[in-house]
């Protein structure tokens, strides 16, 4: 595949374009160290072996095994299906479990473009658990997901999708911010997908595992290797507090309301159950100790866990991620000899 490929190259953003066979380009990359979040390869070809000038499994083995392809990154692999016979998924998954076992393919989509295409998506294998990402994620909405019913309803509406009962029927849950919810079933080009956006800052992704978080008590001092009050990032003293405006503590998570659209700090105990992953429905009782409780609302959880600190450099609080965060020893003073 001649491949003419985009990467960031420092601070900058500078840009550098190479072209080249795919498997030469990306060897390049290796021995430059670049690291990728999302990948693509888009091979304008079946996934026949040996009569090219290129290898597809060479080329996912450098992504996966040479470390282009960051933790929780995603690949995308395309083929074309034209002359491909009826069992090339099949031949896909068997050289891949054979030639890089470290990789994981979830989901294939088929598609038409210039001709009938595959699209495969493939991550890191034992990263994600048992919910990793799909292409299929962009395409339709899974149960939990956030959809806009435009029917013959005087506007639009929000509603959860529970259940797809078959290729044309879904059933969704209807909800005015109450717990209380009724379940109608509509058609799927009624359904429209809303854009999942995840703060820029926090690099998140859609289905990514929480895993356990720290604690950092409220008044603890720390140092923080992040974004902060200098201009050269480099590491600045804080105090760790709780949220000026809603009195949260962390760990705590940004939670999109689905009655009002409005993104609200949460912490980890006013919700029924924590969430897993990146993405889960949750229900949020608010804590009576804030200023103006809400009571009990439904939302989801786009980024997070993260702690609010003071900095002692301009008295700004800032939300910080885990690993961000280093706990200052604590000094014993020294006495002063009479």
């Amino acid at each position: 595949m001649r491949l003419r490929g985009k990467f960031s190259t420092g601070p900058d953003g500078r840009v550098e374009i190479s072209h080249g066979l795919s498997t030469d380009v990306l060897k390049k990359l290796v021995r430059k160290k670049a690291q990728f979040q999302t990948m693509f390869l888009d091979y304008c070809c079946t996934a026949k072996r040996g009569i090219h000038k290129f290898d597809w499994v060479e080329d996912v083995s450098l992504c996966v095994n040479g470390g282009l392809l960051a933790p929780t990154g995603v690949l995308f692999v395309t083929f074309a299906r034209r002359n491909a016979g009826t069992n090339q998924a099949h031949c896909v998954e068997q050289a891949l479990r054979h030639h890089v076992p470290f990789a994981q393919k979830t989901g294939v989509w088929e598609y038409h473009d210039s001709s009938a295409m595959q699209v495969y998506t493939l991550v890191h294998k034992n990263v994600w658990g048992a919910d990793p990402p799909r292409v299929t994620d962009a395409i339709e909405p899974r149960p939990g997901d956030l959809v806009e019913i435009v029917d013959r309803s005087e506007q639009p509406w929000l509603a959860t999708v529970e259940t797809r009962w078959n290729d044309a029927e879904w059933s969704v849950a209807w909800h005015k911010g109450e717990v209380d919810e009724c379940t109608y079933t509509v058609a799927k080009h009624e359904m429209r997908m809303l854009p999942f956006r995840f703060p820029a800052d926090w690099g998140g992704v859609r289905g990514q595992p929480i895993g356990p978080s720290p604690t950092f008590e409220v008044g603890a001092r720390v140092t923080v290797h992040g974004e902060g009050p200098n201009a050269f990032h480099r590491p600045w003293p804080a105090i760790v507090c709780a949220s000026p405006a809603t009195k949260a503590i962390g760990p705590a998570f940004v939670v999109l309301a689905l009655c009002d659209r409005n993104e609200y700090d949460v912490c980890a105990h006013e919700m029924v159950r924590a969430p897993a992953k990146l993405g889960d429905g949750v229900t949020v009782v608010d804590d009576p100790h804030r200023p103006d409780p809400r009571g009990a609302w439904r939302g989801h959880v786009v980024a997070g866990p993260f702690f609010f600190v003071k900095s002692t450099e301009d008295n700004r609080v800032y939300r910080v991620t885990p690993k961000e965060l280093v706990r200052t020893p604590h000094r014993a003073k020294k006495k002063r000899r009479k």
